[in-house]
C-alpha cells in the first residue's frame, strides 16, 4: 500500500512540476534526488508487484478455466494496473482465509 502511494505522488508530482521561477527549491539537489528515489521506488515496487501476483497465478491460484483466463488477460495486458486489481481481488482475500485458518490452528 505505501509503495503504491509513493509511485502515485511522484506521478503526480512529475505530471504537476511547477515552473522553475514560481518555486526554485523544488529544483534544488535534494528534491530532485528525491523524486529520482520516489520514481525508481515506485517502479521496482510495480515491477515486483507483477512478477509476484504472476507467479502466484501460475503456482497457486487453481479456479475455474474461465476465470483463470480472464485472470491470465488481465496480468498480460493490464501490466502492473492489473496485478494491483488481482492482487485486491484474488490474492488478499485468499491470505486472509489462509490466515484466519491458522489462527484457528493455534487456539
Amino acid at each position: 500500500m505505501v509503495g503504491t502511494a509513493v509511485l502515485v505522488l511522484g506521478i503526480l508530482a512529475s505530471v504537476f512540476s511547477l515552473d522553475e521561477k514560481t518555486m526554485p527549491l523544488l529544483r534544488s539537489v535534494p528534491f530532485e534526488v528525491s523524486g529520482v528515489l520516489v520514481g525508481v521506488t515506485g517502479a521496482l515496487s510495480a515491477l515486483w508487484l507483477l512478477i509476484g501476483m504472476w507467479s502466484y497465478w501460475w503456482q497457486v491460484d487453481r479456479r475455474q478455466r474461465g476465470l483463470s483466463i480472464t485472470w491470465l488477460l488481465a496480468l498480460s495486458l493490464g501490466n502492473w494496473v492489473g496485478a494491483v486489481v488481482y492482487y485486491f481481488i484474488v490474492f488478499r482475500r485468499a491470505a486472509y482465509q489462509i490466515s484466519q485458518i491458522a489462527s484457528k490452528g493455534n487456539e
